[in-house]
């Protein structure tokens, strides 16, 4: 994996710092520790790691611990119900405490950034902002487009995609091919596209 990585960024010269690799977590399933070293490759030249899915499929607690990480990303499982089910609440409630929490105290910053996927309703993203979450994404901020519609769109500003339904009572946002992000700080704009690996 990271010998095809590191060689499409030598052929395409593009930033490292730019690039952010999602992890799904069937790649848990693998060799823990060959999955570590390659991620610390490349780390090592700049490459930011998210983790997809969170609470689906293999992870554990220990994997936050010795993955090195940069986001967390909850499933939207979890944030379907949130507003009307007290256990999914709870859930997405500890998992951003617990993914904001990771890495401090140990010279590691102020922990993973924690994004939540499925956000539909305006009553979600608020909950969610009241729990120390923001960043999302969701249909509530934009539809997947095609490459297509995404450079099309460029061409004539972002406002052209129809990313909101009216006008975005939420702050600013940015897009990038099938995926949104959504932030009410402004650090969070200047985070890189995804590349699911």
């Amino acid at each position: 994996m990271q010998h095809g990585v590191l060689r499409i960024l030598l052929q395409t010269q593009a930033n490292p710092h730019r690039l952010k690799l999602e992890l799904t977590e069937s790649v848990l399933a693998e060799d823990v520790d060959a999955v570590v070293c390659k991620m610390q490759v490349l780390k090592a030249v700049g490459i930011s790691f998210s983790l997809d899915d969170f609470g689906t499929g293999y992870s554990s607690l220990s994997y936050l611990k010795r993955l090195p990480l940069d986001q967390l990303k909850i499933d939207q499982s979890f944030v379907r119900d949130v507003t009307t089910h007290a256990s999914d609440a709870s859930i997405v409630r500890a998992v951003i405490a617990l993914g904001q929490g990771q890495g401090q105290g140990q010279g590691q910053g102020q922990g993973l950034n924690v994004m939540v996927e499925g956000v539909e309703t305006v009553e979600q993203q608020r909950l969610l902002r009241a729990y120390g979450c923001d960043s999302y994404q969701g249909y509530l901020f934009g539809r997947p487009a095609t490459i297509e519609e995404f450079e099309a769109a460029m061409g004539h500003g972002l406002a052209s995609l129809n990313l909101w339904r009216g006008a975005s009572p939420l702050g600013a946002f940015t897009a990038f091919p099938g995926k949104y992000l959504a932030s009410k700080s402004s650090s969070a704009l200047s985070q890189p596209p995804w590349v699911n690996i």
